[in-house]
């Protein structure tokens, strides 16, 4: 334990001194103008009856200050009774991979949408067995065309899947009368969770890792095809108040996660939800200061 604190407080010291002062950070536009996307994206819309969402996705200090692009995306669409989210992040390490964050995320809600449309009844009055096994069945076909999309695209461009290398947290929620029913599915970090009236976080899904520490996992991994069953979460609660879904860029600021985020959830609570402007209340929220913090940001939030 000790020396997994000694390396832990190296770590945090080596952030300290590689990172620029507050007042030489730099703010650049990349080199590289091939295969743009925008610096941030915020969206602020009623899905019906079902809620409110909100939503935020900014290039972390670092990338503004070496000039990199944004490698999180986000996207969200609706189908009958459900709402369908999700989040993904880039990895750092590859070329192409704020592509392949924007295409996993699309291509695996509309995917959803697609299975919803086509094998879902709707209003869902009912959580049968089969409704339980539809749904993870929805979950585990938009990661099989996630992947597929990013191998299709990297055989376009004749180049290597894994320059698409990214991480996905899809989110499926309906009413079902007094009930929700929440379905997810993530590979890779970031994290998902409701709070509730009673103000306790309940975890949807589990954040994974490769074989070694900080190693995370990615789409187009041959590694998910083995997995993808356990990856499947399905909650049936009478209680939620928020559903958030962010990347590491900010879950990684709340470690550990399940108290972290009841103290991240009462911040968003009085600082953006309570507001008369939730959406520019988020975009000044999610510019927070905090030390050794510097990666993209991306969050959702759905309120009822």
């Amino acid at each position: 334990m000790q020396f997994v604190k000694a390396a832990y407080n190296s770590f945090l010291s080596k952030i300290v001194k590689d990172s620029p002062r507050k007042s030489k950070w730099e703010i650049r536009e990349p080199e590289d103008r091939t295969d743009p996307v925008e610096h941030e994206e915020f969206v602020q819309t009623r899905l019906g009856e079902k809620g409110r969402l909100v939503a935020a996705s900014i290039r972390g200090k670092s990338h503004e200050h070496h000039g990199h692009w944004r490698e999180d995306a986000f996207y969200f669409d609706c189908a009958g009774a459900f709402t369908i989210m999700a989040a993904a992040d880039g990895a750092g390490s590859c070329a192409l991979s704020r592509i392949g964050a924007k295409i996993v995320s699309q291509i695996s809600v509309l995917s959803a949408k697609d299975y919803i449309n086509r094998f879902m009844p709707d209003p869902v009055s009912h959580i049968s067995e089969q409704t339980r096994f539809s749904l993870e069945e929805c979950l585990k076909n938009s990661v099989s065309a996630s992947t597929a999309a990013v191998k299709r695209e990297a055989g376009r461009r004749q180049t290597d899947t894994d320059s698409f290398s990214a991480t996905l947290i899809l989110l499926l929620h309906a009413f079902t009368g007094s009930e929700h029913l929440i379905a997810t599915i993530q590979v890779g970090d970031g994290a998902a969770a409701i709070y509730t009236s009673a103000k306790e976080v309940l975890m949807l899904g589990k954040a994974d890792c490769g074989a070694y520490s900080g190693e995370s996992v990615f789409i187009p991994s041959l590694k998910i095809s083995e997995t993808v069953g356990s990856r499947v979460n399905i909650l049936r609660t009478t209680d939620v108040k928020y559903i958030a879904m962010m990347t590491d860029g900010i879950a990684d600021d709340y470690f550990p996660l399940t108290k972290g985020l009841r103290h991240f959830f009462c911040q968003m609570e009085t600082a953006v939800l309570n507001s008369r402007n939730p959406l520019n209340a988020l975009k000044k929220w999610i510019r927070y200061e905090k030390i050794g913090s510097y990666d993209d940001r991306t969050l959702l939030i759905l309120s009822f």
